[in-house]
């Protein structure tokens, strides 16, 4: 039951190149190729952001 919703999550991006290049005005090779890059910036940035979170909520504050 859980492999329909997951599967339709991964794919939404593909099913939406053709609208998403259209309306960027580019191909939709440079579509996909942004979509990568901004799911490997999320890929580096999101435990990069929670480390440096976890690291300011740890230290202790100086008075």
């Amino acid at each position: 039951m859980l492999a329909t919703p997951v599967a339709a999550a991964n794919n939404a991006t593909v099913l939406i190149l053709g609208d998403m290049s259209t309306s960027l005005g580019v191909t939709t090779t440079t579509a996909s190729r942004l979509v990568t890059v901004f799911a490997l910036s999320l890929a580096v940035a999101t435990p990069l952001m929670a480390t440096l979170l976890r690291d300011a909520v740890a230290a202790p504050h100086c008075s």
